[in-house]
């Protein structure tokens, strides 16, 4: 059986390291789903009109970034096992591929159907039938592992869809979670209201967090509103950042990339923040803002929409100088246990600005 990969995801500035076969739109990745159900054979579609930074991905970096994803899975195994050794990867031009990339605003409208899907892999009896907190709709819409902690008083809503709280799990108490809702291992939820999220492994949050999608080792731990917006892996919000989500003429919300326009068609969209993202104290983000990864945005509010790879400062600014950044992001991923793959700190350099610092 072969898993093609034929749906292209438009958050390159984002998600940089993850091709659209392992971006996990709901609990699991499509690799993952291919892993469960047995499959042995991944064929990568290379569409010969795709971008230059996609046109150079043969069948060397698939299998590198198997062995990353190997890696991976090593130093943080889920809850289900995922043996990717037998897997058998292929990069073809002669097969079908969407026309159509996934955007921003798709993600956002489909991880919430993806999670429901998700649940046929998951057994109902591995999971909580008795529940020490307060708790709302139907109570088999609600996947608490045994290892997960959740205080009292808490307050779960699972009558708009399921509420999946993963392994190690921590929910403090005066939190209210309502679904649809995943909740990946060893993430810790502290006094927050979190609605319809898709939130990957070892997340910390507090505040407000509403329909949006996180990746992994992300920091949003204090107060401030993130809403409908994609937030990338390594990301730390300071305290108090918030994402507009709405205009105030409730008109429909275009982004920035790169000199370039898009239209998402929705009158609800935040921000699109990347990996190794920072954000001071107090920043406010405008509708549609997308930061690239590597940033460090400062200075409170910014009527700017687009910051590059690296950017340092607020509304202008500087680099963040790659021998600084690269040591920094060590420090930080070791305080999790983790470190610095050779795969991404080679995409890391690959999208750095060239040209003398200002930093």
């Amino acid at each position: 059986m072969e898993l093609v990969d034929t749906h292209e995801i438009t958050l390159e500035p984002v998600l940089y390291r993850k091709p659209s076969f392992d971006f996990p739109l709901g609990i699991f990745s499509p690799l993952e789903r291919a892993v469960l159900e047995k499959k042995a054979k991944v064929t990568i579609c290379q569409h010969p009109e795709k971008t230059s930074r996609q046109k150079h991905r043969g069948e060397n970096f698939y299998v590198a970034y198997i062995a990353y994803k190997k890696d991976f899975l090593a130093l943080n195994p889920g809850p289900l096992p995922l043996n990717l050794s037998s897997l058998e990867i292929t990069v073809r031009e002669d097969c079908w591929v969407t026309p159509e990339p996934m955007t921003p605003a798709e993600i956002l409208r489909r991880f919430p159907e993806e999670i429901l899907h998700d649940l046929r892999f998951l057994n109902r009896d591995d999971f909580l039938k008795d529940f020490p907190f307060s708790w709302k709709g139907n109570p088999r819409d609600i996947y608490i592992h045994p290892s997960a902690v959740v205080d009292s008083p808490v307050f779960i809503n699972a009558e708009d869809g399921p509420v999946v709280l993963d392994s190690g799990v921590r929910v403090s108490a005066f939190s209210y979670l309502k679904g649809p809702l995943y909740i990946g291992q060893k993430s810790r939820i502290d006094h927050v209201t979190l609605e319809s999220c898709r939130i990957g492994i070892q997340n910390r949050l507090g505040g407000e967090v509403a329909d949006s999608w996180f990746g992994n080792f992300s920091n949003k731990h204090h107060e401030g509103f993130v809403g409908h917006s994609i937030i990338g892996d390594w990301v730390n919000l300071g305290a108090l950042t918030t994402t507009s989500d709405l205009k105030n003429n409730y008109g429909k919300i275009r982004l920035e990339y790169d000199g370039q326009k898009l239209d998402t068609g929705e009158i609800k969209f935040g921000s699109i923040i990347g990996d190794f993202v920072k954000t001071s104290i107090g920043t406010m983000l405008n509708t549609g803002t997308i930061i690239s990864p590597g940033s460090l945005i400062m200075g409170g509010s910014s009527e700017r929409k687009y910051y590059p790879p690296f950017f340092w400062g607020a509304a202008s600014g500087g680099t963040y100088r790659l021998d600084k950044f690269l040591a920094d992001t060590e420090k930080i991923m070791a305080r999790r246990d983790q470190r610095l793959h050779p795969l991404e700190r080679q995409a890391i350099e690959s999208i750095h600005p060239e040209g003398e610092s200002k930093i």
